[in-house]
């Protein structure tokens, strides 16, 4: 087929597409746009490629306020060159959901509308627009909403690359389109929502996918380069994919050869896209500063894959030897450390253990007693005091049969302060002190404080009392029910300013008392009583 006759039965179906147009709608139901005139496409005006006829409508249609689709393409027998192409309006053709089978209350999407602009390939080469309806059977977006519309959006590659950087530095995505917006004056200049950037962060991550390890092996590489002590391990399962790794640069390595008498390690972090485990392993300096020693990444917490991180430890680590490894209570790092640090001496972290009591004790319980545990853990001088008062407050408590008490009693001997303090541990009694000293001062400790400060047993007051019937308040709320009940008088004691009232007035349980204060009482809200009736009497008088 010629491109003479491409253009004529092109024409002829421009003339039906606008006789349907001018007999199914009235002229009140068409809708033509108000655009200048240079920007509006003319029949005849060329094009050097599609490309440019389809931006050049797509900045007509961000104009009038519509969106455009790509309809149909035809091609060249024998040959892939494109001789016709049609570009449509977004509410072209008709749906095939009726009315009364829609789920959920939504515009159009279709209202087969005939607005459409369609090039041909001239013999020159050049794109030809040989059909161009402007009228529209549906009413346009306004100017404030046409950048929401799908072709009017894309991420250029100027805010890709920024967005990368942005995701680098830990930015949230909805902080990255307030910077964007501040950045173009607005959000409708932006060119793009913030689920366009949502999109383009997960297309990133999805072409990522089976290469970050070898990103990350590339990456220790190149630090390797820059330093020549910089240590790395990774191990791959049968398959081929990561395992575990372990690395560490010179500063860490020099570090543990000054202050790697006590290492703290914390499995306690998950990645959350591949659910690893993120061990770090941590000391203090002669500042009282957190140092980092090494990280690692473990798929498991089995023995075997403790066993090769203090492996590697050792193997990594200028020769001083280890006196003390503080961990939680992980009995597969237990197992680990009695295999790959037999001379050491293993220590669990007292603040997961104390931070239970609240947990496993009643809360009522906890607040009678968690001074007497208070004392009995940090002011015993030597384990035979500290069983003494343990014992004691145990059965002052009655707490024989708590089955916790008795698991960590068992264990006294590795995070009990009266049994573990003869051994040096550089003022870590726990990894959480270095931790809230780094976070809290920059590294350094505050002036004055001490492992007992940050290791203390929770005051009550700030625990909620489970199975209670009422939970305790701090101190805030205390004042401000007392505030509340200021002015509240109970009609049978006839005090005032109390939380209660007559129907739980400590009176009804005391009724000794009741009789011995009741002429007291009755006299005192008699006289009240005298006084309000003379005034009210009084009031009325004056009206």
């Amino acid at each position: 087929m010629s491109v003479e006759q491409l253009e004529a039965n092109s024409d002829c179906r421009r003339v039906e597409d606008i006789s349907l147009l001018s007999h199914s709608k009235s002229v009140d139901d068409v809708y033509i746009p108000q655009v200048a005139e240079n920007c509006k496409p003319k029949v005849g005006q060329e094009f050097e490629s599609i490309d440019g006829a389809h931006e050049f409508y797509i900045k007509y249609a961000k104009e009038a306020g519509f969106n455009v689709h790509s309809s149909s393409t035809k091609r060249c027998k024998g040959a892939k060159k494109v001789v016709r192409k049609e570009f449509v309006c977004f509410k072209e053709g008709v749906s095939s959901i009726k009315d009364d089978e829609r789920k959920r209350c939504q515009g159009m999407t279709r209202e087969n509308c005939k607005a459409k602009l369609a090039v041909v390939r001239s013999k020159t080469g050049k794109f030809v627009i040989t059909v161009f309806v402007e009228e529209h059977s549906h009413p346009l977006s306004t100017p404030r909403r046409v950048h929401l519309l799908r072709s009017h959006r894309s991420v250029s590659e100027a805010k890709k690359s920024l967005t990368l950087q942005f995701s680098a530095a830990n930015v949230p995505t909805h902080q990255q389109i307030s910077i964007l917006e501040f950045e173009a004056g607005g959000i409708e200049n932006i060119g793009c929502t913030k689920n366009d950037i949502y999109n383009h962060e997960a297309k990133v991550r999805n072409e990522l996918k089976g290469q970050d390890a070898e990103l990350l092996k590339e990456y220790f590489l190149i630090e390797q380069e820059k330093d020549p002590c910089f240590f790395f391990k990774i191990d791959v399962d049968d398959d081929g994919k990561l395992k575990r790794c372990f690395w560490a640069d010179s500063v860490s390595r020099r570090a543990y050869g000054c202050f790697g008498d006590v290492v703290v390690i914390d499995s306690t972090y998950n990645t959350n896209q591949y659910g690893m485990i993120f061990a770090p392993m941590v000391g203090v300096n002669n500042h009282g500063q957190t140092v980092l020693f090494a990280c690692a990444f473990l798929s498991d917490e089995k023995t075997e894959s403790f066993v090769w991180l203090f492996e590697l430890l050792k193997d990594s680590m200028p020769t001083n030897k280890l006196k003390m490894i503080i961990t939680d209570q992980d009995p597969t790092m237990t197992k680990a450390i009695v295999q790959s640090l037999p001379n050491t001496f293993h220590r669990y972290c007292s603040w997961h253990i104390l931070e239970k009591f609240s947990t496993y004790l009643n809360a009522i319980t906890y607040r009678d007693f968690y001074k007497d545990f208070q004392q009995c853990i940090w002011e015993s001088e030597c384990p035979e005091e500290f069983e003494r008062k343990w014992v004691t407050t145990i059965e002052k408590a009655s707490l024989d049969n708590n089955d916790w008490l008795k698991s960590i009693f068992e264990l006294r001997t590795r995070w009990m302060p009266a049994y573990v303090n003869h051994i040096f541990s550089a003022g870590m009694s726990s990894k959480i002190e270095s931790i809230v000293s780094n976070t809290k001062s920059g590294g350094i400790s505050e002036k004055g404080s001490t492992a007992h400060d940050y290791e203390a047993l929770k005051d009550p007051s700030a625990v909620r009392a489970k199975g209670c019937a009422q939970r305790l308040k701090r101190g805030k709320e205390k004042a401000t029910n007392a505030a509340k009940y200021r002015g509240r008088r109970c009609n049978r004691c006839g005090k005032i300013g109390q939380s209660h009232d007559k129907r739980n007035c400590p009176l009804l349980n005391n009724p000794s008392s009741q009789n011995e204060e009741s002429p007291q009482h009755a006299s005192e809200y008699d006289s009240k009583a005298d006084s309000l009736s003379s005034t009210g009497l009084h009031e009325k008088m004056k009206g």
